[in-house]
């Protein structure tokens, strides 16, 4: 039997005592031999089928639970990828699987042929690819997919296979690029959209009427105008699956906890959370957030920063930070985490700059997927017990 590692953690604490520099989590190795290679993985989804795919910038990959198949590139016409960097998957309603790529539009994958049919939002040829570059997907109530682009929204008409118009979101007009980062939809039904400028509500008009939009300025009213872009730079938005009428918001000013009402368009209400916080106890690490988990199980929220990952626990009031340690090799890759992903056990896969890490949940662990040699910066005692 290998040795087992305990790890007794000095938890530091600062003048707001809301902040600890690492939980008491045991952590292990995961033995590399998933086939799966060190990648910077954009998004991770466990399909209806019990399969884990994983979205990266080198290829697309399914995840059986011990081997990982890449899918490989087909430049040539067919039922293949076109492009190798791939940026975001969705499963809808009907248990289909989408996947949005890098320039190259998006797929419809075929599990009978175990291949993918393209689809282009702008079909023209050449060095002109703007509105092909797909950041995210997600299916309305009326079955409607909407893709957020690097030139704004769409929507698609799967049944159809047309674009719909629609009425388009209020945009910066100090802000060229329109670029919505995420699309969520939360329990009611209310699909959401974040990116480039602020928070949007879509609206659904009815028969014979475009649906639109609604727009938040996340700004908070005591900030000072040169921060509005950053408080409504938004990569990510979380529908709360624990408490009703709410979202969780990663800006690039910090943790956004915003309350809507179902019915009043009107009624919303933000409260924010920095790496200065001194007054609500929690302090993040960095203001520059990427991706945003609830933890169903400690009742907390995992946050994805630029430096470090964090977890926010309600009841204590305390945010613990893990952070990459060149002497432990026990901890999380990188300290830049791209994004964030709850499988099925109960495992949260965290995706770094340098590597995909594990940790289970349930048995307070985290493993290792790829090989990694940076982890957490913490004051560690360790003890080896043969």
């Amino acid at each position: 039997m290998s040795n087992s590692f305990f790890y007794f953690v000095l938890l530091l604490f600062i003048s707001n005592s809301g902040f600890a520099q690492h939980t008491d989590f045991a952590f292990e190795d995961l033995p590399v031999n998933s086939g799966f290679t060190k990648s910077e993985v954009n998004e991770m989804l466990q399909a209806s089928d019990g399969f884990i795919w994983i979205a990266s910038w080198d290829g697309l990959w399914r995840f059986d639970g011990y081997q990982a198949k890449q899918y490989e590139l087909g430049i040539e016409e067919g039922c293949s990828l076109k492009g190798s960097e791939v940026m975001c998957l969705y499963e809808d309603s009907q248990k289909r699987l989408w996947i949005g790529s890098n320039y190259t539009g998006f797929y419809l994958y075929d599990r009978t042929e175990d291949c993918f049919r393209q689809f282009l939002v702008n079909p023209q040829q050449g060095s002109d690819t703007k509105g092909n570059n797909i950041l995210s997907i997600c299916e309305d109530e009326s079955g409607l997919l909407w893709l957020g682009t690097d030139a704004g929204l769409k929507c698609f008409d799967p049944q159809k296979n047309t674009y719909l118009s629609f009425a388009k979101p209020p945009v910066n007009p100090a802000i060229p690029i329109e670029r919505f980062f995420t699309i969520t939809k939360s329990s009611d039904g209310i699909l959401w959209t974040a990116g480039e400028d602020g928070l949007y509500r879509l609206v659904k008009r009815g028969e014979g009427q475009l649906d639109t939009f609604v727009r938040y300025n996340l700004t908070p009213k005591e900030s000072t105008i040169d921060f509005s872009l950053e408080h409504n730079f938004i990569p990510s938005i979380t529908p709360s699956n624990l408490f009703p009428n709410r979202l969780w918001g990663a800006t690039k000013m910090g943790l956004k906890k915003i309350s809507y009402d179902q019915f009043d368009l009107n009624e919303i209400n933000t409260e924010y959370f920095t790496a200065n916080d001194q007054t609500s106890g929690y302090q993040l690490s960095n203001n520059s957030l990427n991706d945003i988990i609830e933890d169903p199980i400690r009742k907390g929220l995992w946050i994805a920063t630029n430096e470090g990952l964090n977890l926010m626990e309600f009841q204590s009031g305390i945010i613990h930070q893990f952070f990459h340690d060149e002497r432990n090799s026990r901890t999380i890759s990188n300290n830049v985490v791209n994004s964030l992903f709850l499988d099925s056990v109960d495992y949260l896969w965290v995706n770094t700059d340098r590597g995909t890490d594990r940790i289970n949940l349930i048995n307070e662990s985290i493993a290792r997927e790829s090989n990694k040699q940076d982890v957490q910066q913490i004051d560690v005692i360790s003890c080896f017990d043969n």
